[in-house]
């Protein structure tokens, strides 16, 4: 049981982690899309001009600039995926994740619209399992007290 206890909190940490870090790189990408426009005046157009922002030739990157140097895939190792804009605003930009299952559409993807539920559900996750353990601990306490009590009565029952 104290195993368990352990393990549930770790694991919980490393899911919001890697939840963490692909939002992060979600906004750093887009980011980084807009500021490619800006300076190249070419709006990327497809999945693979991701690569165009890491400086790797690209046409409309004749300077080979960097506007990006992070991890083009997730941290459950899948490409990230690339919605290109509709218009100089940015109208329809997104980057995403197919998330810890790595097929992209399922309800786990991460974007950055899925961004407020998911750290809803990370608080109400968290605070089950804090819950849970402070159950678990007011169980062991409430079972060391009955076998004190126990031991206690079956040792007056000896000595009478």
């Amino acid at each position: 049981m104290v195993l368990v206890l352990i393990s549930l909190p770790s694991h919980a940490l490393a899911l919001s982690s890697k939840t963490g870090a692909a939002i992060s790189d979600i906004y750093t990408l887009e980011a980084a899309v807009k500021a490619f426009y800006t300076e190249t005046g070419w709006l990327l157009t497809q999945s693979d001009d991701l690569e165009a922002l890491t400086g790797r030739k690209h046409p409309s990157n004749r300077a080979e600039l960097i506007f990006y140097d992070g991890p083009l895939i997730d941290p459950w190792g899948t490409a990230y995926a690339f919605i290109p804009p509709q218009d100089e605003q940015f109208k329809g930009l997104a980057v995403y994740s197919a998330g810890p299952d790595r097929l992209p559409n399922t309800a786990d993807d991460i974007t950055r619209d899925s961004i407020a539920p998911r750290l809803n559900n990370t608080l109400t996750e968290a605070i089950f399992v804090v819950w849970w353990v402070v159950t678990a601990a007011m169980l062991a306490v409430f079972v060391i007290y009955m076998l004190r009590i126990f031991k206690s009565q079956t040792s007056k029952g000896r000595h009478q």
